[in-house]
C-alpha cells in the first residue's frame, strides 16, 4: 500500500495451485478488489471468484449462480455502478448486481464459447473469446439500471445516460421506457443554468431542409432531426449535442462554411423527459472533452460562446436576405393589380433597387452552383460562416485573429442592416398606403 516499498502476503486459503487469471481493483472503493482463478489443468472445472474489501485481510468466495463446471477466467467491476460485476467463464459471461452474491447469465445471443477477458470503456463492454472473435455489448446504461427499471414495472422509466465524450460525431443517447404507447413525448436538453438548448417532441413536424449548398468543403446544417418515438417499451433518441443551426434559405451557396450549430462545451447538462401530461422526469448528462486534446474545459466553453455569437450574426444576415426576397416577391405579386395607381411603380422600383443593393452586400446573389464562389467574391454572411467553421474546426480556444476578423466583419453587417431598415422606413409605408387604398393587403417582410 506504499507504492511497492513494502509487501504483505495476503494470499487467502484457496485451493492449492490455483492460477490467478485476473486481479481487478475496484474503481469505486479503496481496499476492494476482485479475483478470478481456475484449476482446470488439474481437472477441476469449479469456478473460483473472490472479493476483498479490506486490502486482502479477508476474502469471500462469490460464485452463486455460475454453473459448477464453468471455470472462470476474468472478473471486472462496472465503471459507473459500484458492485455491478461481469464474469467470464469457459462457456459464457455472467452478471451480478450485488457484488457477486448472486450471478445471472448475460449470454444473450453469445454462443457457448470460452471468454478469456473483459474490457470496459465508457458505455461499452468488449469480450475476447478463444476462437469466436471479439464481441461488443453497447449502451450499458440500460443494463446498469435494469433493477430500478424492474421495480418500476408498469410505469414510464427514464434511464440515466452514460457520460459522453465531445469528440468526432459523438451523440448523447437518451433511453426511456413507456408503459403505454402512443403518448406524446418531449425531450429537452438544458444547460447548467436550466436554459433550454434544444427541444424535440414526437409531435414535431419534419420540415424539408432548405436546399442550401456549400462549396470548397462547406458544411450545411444538421438536416432533419431524429423522430421522437412513442412505442410501448424501450425507446431511444440520439442528439448530436449541437445548438440550433443558423438561419438558412433555399438555394444558399457558401464557401468553406455552413449554418451548422455549434457543439456544446464540456460540462454538466440536464435532460428533461415529459410523457403526456405526467410530471417531467430529469437525468444528468455529463459531457467530457476529448482526452487527446490539450484544450481545457475553459477553452472549449469560450469556443462555444464565440461560435454562438457568430451563429447569431449569421442568422441576422440570412434573415435579412429572406425578408428582402419576401418583399420583392410580394411587390411582384401586387404589381399587375396596381398598374393604374400613380407612383406605385416608381416607389416599388426604388424600394427594390435599394433592397437589392443590401442583399448583394450580404449574400453573393450571382452564386448559382457550388463552385461559383471561386468566380464571385464572398459576401458578409459567407465571411461569418467561414469564420464560424474555422473557430469550430478543432478543440481549442479561438485565436486572437478570429476576434479581429469578427470585429471587422460585424460592423459591416450592421451598416447593411441599417440600410435595410432605412429603405423599409422610407418606402414601405408609402407603398402600403397605396395598397390599402386599392383594397389590397399590405406588404409584410417575413
Amino acid at each position: 500500500r506504499d507504492g511497492g516499498k513494502t509487501w504483505k502476503n495476503v494470499t487467502p486459503k484457496w485451493p492449492e495451485w490455483m492460477r490467478i487469471s485476473i486481479i481487478d481493483p475496484s474503481p469505486h472503493a479503496p481496499g476492494t478488489a476482485w479475483v478470478a482463478g481456475n484449476r482446470y489443468q488439474l481437472d477441476d472445472m469449479t469456478p473460483y471468484l473472490y472479493k476483498t474489501t479490506d486490502y486482502g485481510a479477508t476474502w469471500t468466495k462469490i460464485t452463486d449462480g455460475i454453473p459448477g463446471d464453468g471455470f472462470t477466467r476474468a472478473i471486472r467491476e462496472d465503471l459507473y455502478r459500484p458492485g455491478m460485476l461481469y464474469a467470464a467463464t469457459e462457456r459464457s459471461v455472467y452478471l451480478s448486481y450485488d457484488a457477486g452474491a448472486h450471478w445471472q447469465s448475460l449470454a444473450r445471443n453469445l454462443p457457448p464459447v470460452p471468454v478469456h477477458d473483459i474490457a470496459l470503456r465508457d458505455d461499452d463492454m468488449v469480450i475476447a473469446t478463444h476462437g469466436r472473435a471479439f464481441w461488443v455489448m453497447e449502451n450499458l446504461n440500460t443494463l446498469r439500471e435494469a433493477p430500478e427499471a424492474a421495480k418500476a414495472e408498469g410505469k414510464d422509466f427514464f434511464y440515466k445516460p452514460a457520460p459522453v465524450y465531445r469528440v468526432g460525431g459523438a451523440q448523447a443517447l437518451v433511453t426511456y421506457r413507456l408503459a403505454k404507447g402512443g403518448q406524446p413525448v418531449t425531450i429537452e436538453f438544458l444547460d447548467a443554468a436550466g436554459k433550454e438548448i434544444r427541444k424535440f417532441a414526437s409531435t414535431d413536424t419534419q420540415p424539408t431542409p432548405p436546399e442550401g449548398r456549400g462549396g470548397g468543403g462547406g458544411r450545411g446544417g444538421a438536416g432533419r432531426a431524429q423522430v421522437v418515438t412513442t412505442k410501448a417499451g424501450v425507446n431511444t433518441y440520439r442528439w448530436d449535442m449541437r445548438y440550433p443551426d443558423a438561419s438558412n434559405f433555399r438555394g444558399m451557396i457558401l464557401w468553406a462554411g455552413g449554418v451548422q450549430g455549434p457543439l456544446i462545451a464540456p460540462g454538466a447538462y440536464t435532460i428533461r423527459l415529459t410523457v403526456g401530461n405526467e410530471k417531467p422526469m430529469t437525468q444528468p448528462l455529463i459531457v467530457k472533452r476529448d482526452p487527446r486534446s490539450s484544450a481545457t474545459d475553459a477553452d472549449l466553453v469560450e469556443q462555444t460562446k464565440f461560435s454562438l455569437k457568430l451563429r447569431d450574426r449569421m442568422t441576422e444576415a440570412d434573415d435579412a436576405v429572406k425578408k428582402i426576397r419576401s418583399v420583392k416577391e410580394q411587390l411582384d405579386e401586387r404589381a399587375p393589380k396596381m398598374t393604374s395607381v400613380q407612383d406605385f411603380a416608381a416607389l416599388s422600383k426604388s424600394l427594390t433597387d435599394s433592397l437589392g443593393s443590401v442583399e448583394d452586400s450580404v449574400y453573393q446573389t450571382r452564386n448559382k452552383s457550388g463552385e461559383d464562389p471561386l468566380n464571385f467574391p464572398v459576401r458578409l454572411n459567407n465571411q461569418i460562416a467561414a469564420l464560424m467553421g474555422f473557430v469550430q474546426s478543432g478543440d481549442r480556444r479561438p485565436p486572437p485573429q478570429a476576434y479581429k476578423v469578427f470585429e471587422t466583419v460585424s460592423p459591416k453587417l450592421d451598416v447593411q442592416l441599417g440600410r435595410y431598415d432605412k429603405s423599409v422606413k422610407l418606402y414601405l409605408d408609402k407603398i402600403n398606403a397605396l395598397l390599402k387604398a386599392a383594397g389590397l393587403p399590405p406588404i409584410v417582410p417575413t
